[in-house]
């Protein structure tokens, strides 16, 4: 991963809105994420392909729609750049990151994710709406490297952070 914008940290009303989007079908929520997301990214960064963290096929025909490639889908809009799912793709099905601890979800991910001969040479903006640990989208971005891609940064919406941890 090269580079990685959070726009704000993942407190209400702003999670209140992302579940609502993935949870409640509330998808025309996905533009006002993308549009509270963007300034995080410097004006000036070259973007040739906008991708969102892909859900596995399974997953998405269950909930209708990758909460994810909606943001991304917007974003691409606002950004003016092309938004180009079929560069990743989830090739195994994963537990929920959510319910996971940190060297779980490193686990889970690891292989997950397969990335198109047709990243080579891009410069690739990946789109998820919350960081917890980084684990996704890291394993998103090597995908892509192993495609060749020039580079990879990601904007994610929110950051949740961290449990604060007891003293020993």
């Amino acid at each position: 991963m090269d580079w990685v914008y959070v726009r704000l940290p993942f407190e209400t009303p702003l999670r209140e809105a992302i579940h609502r989007l993935k949870y409640d079908n509330k998808r025309y929520l996905a533009s006002e994420l993308a549009a509270i997301a963007a300034p995080a990214l410097e004006p000036a960064t070259a973007i040739d392909a906008v991708v969102a963290v892909p859900l596995h096929p399974a997953r998405e025909a269950v909930r209708g729609y990758n909460q994810s490639d909606l943001i991304a889908r917007a974003l691409g809009k606002l950004l003016d750049r092309p938004v180009t799912p079929e560069l990743l793709r989830r090739q195994r099905v994963t537990p929920p990151q959510t319910s996971l601890a940190r060297a779980d979800r490193l686990q889970n991910v690891r292989g997950a994710f397969a990335a198109a001969p047709a990243a080579r040479g891009l410069r690739v903006l990946l789109v998820d709406d919350v960081l917890t640990t980084g684990a996704t989208i890291d394993a998103c971005a090597r995908a892509l490297r192993r495609a060749r891609a020039q580079w990879v940064g990601a904007l994610v919406v929110a950051h949740q952070p961290a449990e604060p941890r007891a003293d020993p």
